[in-house]
């Protein structure tokens, strides 16, 4: 006799049974079938074990009473990726409350495993990628922050105090769909004793292929076939990721905006300055001996009016910096 036929009739006790937190392994010896066949039962009729309502119930649950605004998404093929974006969880507990509810797997909608998404331009010529504003994001923050892994995902990190600032480069980078999680507390860099805030990509040739230009030898590069073609966009973005602001501390009378370029090589910087200095017009722009790019007064207030005008919401606590030295002599 198969599983099926030995709970036939089964349905309304197992579902007590269930309601009384009674696991699958002692509801199945009760019922004399194997622990499979209850889970398939389970899973069949859409019932929830005590121990995995913690994604619908209690206060402590960002899922809590979720469950049928999960199962609308799903309806409306809304990947697992863009279903825990909306709500801010991890995209493994969507996962499983989609498991638990017995719901099918949907593709992401812009772009799957080793698809590229739908550009609407020529991404492998770098000239015409940094035409875009997409290119010029994409590129400023892989200079700062970002990072293109060996699988050909594309990373952000960000301090938990900096998420809006990470919403902002997710919605710059559209032609992408991201997976966001937050991690405990980290002791090194920009989130020291804090949490970090993460976005990654899936896996597509175009991110394969920057990886290549960008990471020839395992380690990033200045790629001067897209540095060159840097535009304001860029550089704030650049600035925004790995500039920081330096103040005489005794009075505001010195001030500087420098950009942390330890990771690259000396002739690679040297380079990278003279472009800014013919773009940009920077005049007074030099290289310290512990590999920052430092910014004259003059330049330095440019930059800063510049970055106040474009500042994104996320980075809104860093404005009264930026006014100070619009405001020194």
């Amino acid at each position: 006799m198969t599983y099926s036929n030995k709970l036939v009739g089964k349905g309304k006790e197992i579902k007590s049974l269930y309601d009384r937190g009674i696991s699958d392994s002692k509801i199945a010896e009760q019922m004399n079938v194997t622990r499979q066949a209850i889970q398939k039962h389970r899973k069949k009729h859409g019932l929830i074990l005590k121990k995995e309502n913690k994604y619908f119930n209690g206060n402590n649950y960002k899922l809590s009473g979720k469950e049928i605004l999960i199962r609308k998404w799903n309806a409306q093929k809304i990947s697992d990726a863009e279903i825990s974006r909306r709500l801010g969880v991890q995209q493994t507990a969507v996962w499983r409350v989609r498991n638990i509810l017995n719901l099918p797997a949907i593709k992401q909608t812009n772009f799957g495993q080793n698809e590229d998404p739908d550009f609407s331009f020529d991404v492998y010529n770098p000239k015409e990628l940094m035409a875009t504003e997409f290119g010029q994001v994409l590129i400023g923050t892989l200079m700062g922050d970002g990072c293109i892994t060996k699988q050909g995902y594309l990373k952000l990190a960000h301090s938990e105090k900096q998420e809006k600032y990470l919403d902002y480069k997710v919605k710059k980078l559209k032609y992408f769909e991201f997976n966001r999680k937050k991690t405990g507390k980290r002791y090194s860099g920009f989130s020291n004793g804090g949490k970090q805030v993460i976005a990654r990509t899936g896996r597509c040739p175009f991110l394969k292929h920057i990886r290549k230009e960008f990471y020839p030898n395992g380690k990033k590069i200045i790629n001067f076939d897209y540095v060159k073609h840097l535009d304001i966009r860029g550089l704030l973005t650049w600035l925004w990721d790995d500039g920081s602001i330096v103040f005489n501390l005794k009075n505001y009378n010195y001030f500087c905006i420098r950009l942390c370029v330890k990771g690259f090589k000396k002739e690679e910087i040297k380079k990278t300055i003279n472009i800014f200095k013919r773009k940009f017009n920077l005049d007074l722009v030099t290289l310290t001996k512990a590999k920052n790019i430092r910014f004259s007064k003059e330049d330095s207030r440019r930059l800063a009016r510049l970055s106040l005008k474009y500042l994104p919401e996320g980075l809104k606590y860093k404005k009264e910096r930026i006014k100070i030295i619009l405001k020194t002599k």
